[in-house]
C-alpha cells in the first residue's frame, strides 16, 4: 500500500507535467522565437526612422526656392498638350511653326523612378534662326537629352533649312 500512494503521486506528477508544463514549456519557446523576430523589426524601424531623420535633415539644408526648380526640372508628371503648346510658343517666338510636333511615353524599366517621353518636331528655318531657338530651347530648366537632329540644308544659302528633332524628357513615376 506504501508503494501505490507513492505510485499514484508519481503518476499524477508526470501526467500535470505532462498535460500542461510541456504544452506551456512549448508556448513559451514560440513565443520567445516571436520576441526575438519582434526585437528585429523594432532594429528595422529604428534603423528606418534614422534614416527618415537624416533625409528630413537634408531636406531642411536645400537651399530656398530648390523644391520648385527641381519640380521643373524632373516634373511629377508631363503633359503632352502643355509641353507641345510650350514649345510651339518657343518656337513662335523665334518666328517659327512646329511641323508634326509628338510626344510618346517610353516603356520604362520597374526599378526606374523616371518615365521617359520621346518628343519629335520639324522645322524649317534659317540657321541663326534655329540656332536661337535651340540656345533657348537648352536652357529651358526641363532635363532633355537630344537622340536625333536631322539637317537637310536648303537649295542656297538663303533658303532654310529642314530640321527634325527628336529628345527624351522625362517625369518622376
Amino acid at each position: 500500500m506504501r508503494y501505490i500512494t507513492a505510485i499514484i503521486f508519481a503518476s499524477l506528477a508526470a501526467g500535470l507535467i505532462v498535460s500542461y508544463a510541456y504544452p506551456t514549456y512549448q508556448e513559451i519557446g514560440t513565443v520567445k522565437a516571436r520576441e526575438v523576430e519582434l526585437q528585429d523589426y523594432i532594429k528595422k524601424a529604428s534603423q528606418a526612422q534614422a534614416r527618415i531623420d537624416d533625409l528630413e535633415a537634408k531636406y531642411q539644408r536645400f537651399p530656398e526656392g530648390a523644391s520648385e526648380r527641381m519640380s521643373t526640372m524632373i516634373p511629377e508628371s508631363v503633359d503632352d498638350v502643355r509641353l507641345t503648346m510650350d514649345l510651339t510658343n518657343l518656337a513662335a517666338q523665334h518666328g517659327l511653326s512646329l511641323a508634326n510636333p509628338t510626344i510618346k511615353k517610353l516603356a520604362v524599366d520597374k526599378n526606374s523612378q523616371l518615365q521617359q517621353y520621346d518628343v519629335a518636331f520639324s522645322i524649317d528655318a534659317p540657321y541663326s534662326t534655329f540656332r536661337s531657338f535651340l540656345d533657348d530651347l537648352e536652357y529651358w530648366l526641363q532635363i532633355r537629352d537630344i537622340t536625333s537632329l536631322s539637317i537637310t540644308p536648303g537649295e542656297n544659302a538663303a533658303a532654310p533649312m529642314k530640321v527634325s528633332f527628336n529628345f527624351i524628357t522625362y517625369a518622376l513615376h
